[in-house]
C-alpha cells in the first residue's frame, strides 16, 4: 500500500475538489496494450540446443 487509508482519503478528496473547481470532469485518452506468451515444449527444446 502506497498511502495509509487516512492519507489516501485526504489525497482523493483534494483531487476531487480540484477537478470540481475546473468544471467537475476531465477527459483522458489512453491505450492499453496487453501481450502474453506461452513457451511450448518445442520452443524449449530448440532453445537448449
Amino acid at each position: 500500500m502506497l498511502f495509509p487509508p487516512a492519507k489516501l482519503e485526504e489525497l482523493l478528496t483534494g483531487i476531487g475538489a480540484a477537478i470540481g473547481v475546473v468544471g467537475g470532469s476531465f477527459r483522458m485518452r489512453y491505450t492499453a496494450v496487453v501481450v502474453t506468451a506461452e513457451r511450448t515444449d518445442a520452443a524449449s527444446r530448440k532453445a537448449t540446443r
